[in-house]
Order: structure tokens, then C-alpha cells, then sequence
């Protein structure tokens, strides 16, 4: 069980009502998010069980009998939630509730999806979109030493991208300047795959 810190505040009318294309339960639930919390009780049983064998090779998001917190049980804009262990992840007293955030919703989202990419040592990144999630991946990339390619349709996330010191940012299917090496989709939009599939290196990873 987690208590909260303190953090945003939403109510369900603050989201879209997507109940028809999902089983059917009564909207009596906390929306969900990636919340900074406190642990502060422990019920052993009380977690999920990973039954399939999808689930346990660390391929949960595939399972075929899924539950959602924030729809099947309470979710991270709750006061209280119980959380799997297998799900959380202890933050360094160093961060406090506002600065831990950014590490966990889109920051996990980003950090998968580089591990994901088998970037080699020092290669070409090429991220289309450039959002909450991506601002974050291409800095860790930049960190580790990669060449990072921006390609976006917005100019204000251009010009936030060179700010962060990327190689170059363009539009979304513009052809970067070099082959990639690995390329990150975070903009929801099927036409980039083949776009980001042609600016591979062979044998690179979308």
C-alpha cells in the first residue's frame, strides 16, 4: 500500500471516455498516473499474479487477460493505491515529489524504449516526435555519447531539441543527415515506420 505525496489532482471528467472499447466497469475508480508515493504497509498476496508466460518473460504489456489501474483498480491519482512490488521502484530521498516525476511516466517510457533500440557505442539516434518522453531519452542518448537526430513537425520542439544540443532537427519525414544506426518512434503516426525503417543503417533497429 502507498500514500501519496503530494502531486496534480484530476477527477474523471478531466479524461476522455473511452469505455466502450475496453471491458465494461463502472467508472468508480481514481484515473491513473506514475505517482511518487510512500510506502507505508505491506500485504504479502495482495500484487498481481504473472500467470501467462508472456507476463513472466517481462512482456506484461502483451497479456491477454490485462488489468489497468486507474479502470480495474485505483491509480496513481488516488490518495492511496496498492502497488506490485514488481512495479515499483525506489527514488533517492534526493528528489522530492515534483522533481521525481519526470523520472517516472515518461522517463521510463523513454529509458525502455533506448534500452530497446541497441544503440551501439556512439551511434546515430534518430527520435521522431519530441514530447515529454523524448526530450528525456535523446539527453540521456546525448549522455552516453550518441549522435542524436530530432526529426519533428513542430518547430518550438526543433528548437528546444538544438537546445539540448542534438546533432541536427528536422521535419518528422525529412531524411536525416546520416544513417541511423537506431531510430525511436514516439509520434503516434504509422507513416514515420517506413520513413525511420529507409533511414537505417543495415542491420539498425527501429
Amino acid at each position: 500500500m502507498a500514500k501519496k505525496g503530494t502531486s496534480r489532482r484530476a477527477g474523471p471528467e478531466s479524461f476522455p471516455d473511452t469505455r466502450s472499447s475496453v471491458t465494461s466497469t463502472p467508472w468508480a475508480r481514481a484515473p491513473d498516473a506514475s505517482p511518487s508515493a510512500t510506502v507505508w504497509a505491506a500485504f504479502p498476496g495482495c500484487g498481481y499474479v504473472l500467470s501467462m508466460p508472456v507476463c513472466r518473460r517481462g512482456h506484461e504489456n502483451l497479456c491477454l487477460a490485462p488489468r489497468f489501474t486507474g479502470w480495474d483498480e485505483d491509480g496513481g491519482f488516488a490518495e492511496q493505491c496498492v502497488v506490485d512490488e514488481a512495479f515499483a521502484y525506489r527514488l533517492s530521498l534526493r528528489y522530492d515529489d515534483q522533481h521525481a516525476a519526470p523520472l517516472l511516466c515518461s522517463g521510463i517510457i523513454g529509458y525502455r524504449a533506448l534500452r530497446l533500440a541497441s544503440l551501439t557505442p556512439a551511434g546515430a539516434l534518430g527520435i521522431y516526435g519530441f514530447g515529454a518522453s523524448a526530450h528525456l531519452t535523446a539527453q540521456l542518448a546525448l549522455k552516453q555519447g550518441a549522435r542524436v537526430h530530432v526529426l519533428t513537425r513542430s518547430p518550438a520542439a526543433k528548437a528546444l531539441a538544438l537546445e539540448l544540443g542534438v546533432s541536427s532537427a528536422a521535419g518528422s519525414s525529412d531524411p536525416p543527415p546520416e544513417a541511423l544506426d537506431s531510430a525511436i518512434l514516439f509520434a503516434p503516426v504509422g507513416e514515420l515506420v517506413p520513413a525511420a525503417l529507409q533511414a537505417l543503417a543495415p542491420g539498425g533497429t527501429v
